[in-house]
């Protein structure tokens, strides 16, 4: 794998999870290594791209803008490798964030049918019904229902559905 291939990976491990030990451990490596890597690729990009505590390790706002570029390019590169074996086979790993209820109703009864269908896809759903950083949660796609509050996020519309509150008659005449 290319220098800057890896870099770029590790970038995204180290986003998601916050932390070099935790990115290297994913990815089979030493902490200093990631650090060295990560550091190098700062220098390559000549921006910082990430704050280092000894807590935690937190995305710069440069960071956040390049994490979303870096994700698009490294989701496309795995897209074009698939065409390229000639297989629509879907593999890896997906972690799907979502609300609960969402999940629970429309998702999890279709994931039986969707996983026989793609054995080699490990999929991890990520629900809850309040409102997850998908960065810090390492969610590769999120489903959202409603408006989006954060404009940076890049979203598209895969579905409509319409609610209808309803009440009997004889509850309505009891708030009255």
């Amino acid at each position: 794998m290319n220098d800057k291939l890896l870099a770029l990976r590790l970038f995204v491990r180290v986003a998601r999870s916050g932390s070099f030990s935790a990115a290297a451990g994913e990815l089979d490596l030493s902490q200093p290594s990631v650090s060295r890597i990560i550091a190098a690729l700062e220098e390559d990009v000549g921006a910082a791209l990430v704050t280092r505590t000894t807590r935690a390790v937190t995305l710069t706002d440069i960071g956040n803008d390049y994490l979303a570029s870096v994700e698009a390019i490294l989701s496309s590169l795995e897209e074009a490798d698939h065409t390229a074996r000639g297989s629509r086979e879907l593999r890896g790993s997906l972690r799907v964030a979502m609300p609960a209820s969402f999940g629970v109703r429309e998702i999890i009864p279709l994931m039986p049918e969707f996983l026989a269908r793609h054995p080699s896809l490990n999929v991890s759903l990520l629900m809850s019904d309040q409102r997850q950083d998908t960065i810090k949660e390492g969610a590769d796609v999120a489903l959202r229902l409603g408006d989006l509050a954060d404009s940076s996020a890049t979203a598209r519309v895969i579905g409509r559905t319409q609610r209808l509150i309803a009440a009997s008659p004889s509850y309505l005449r009891s708030l009255s």
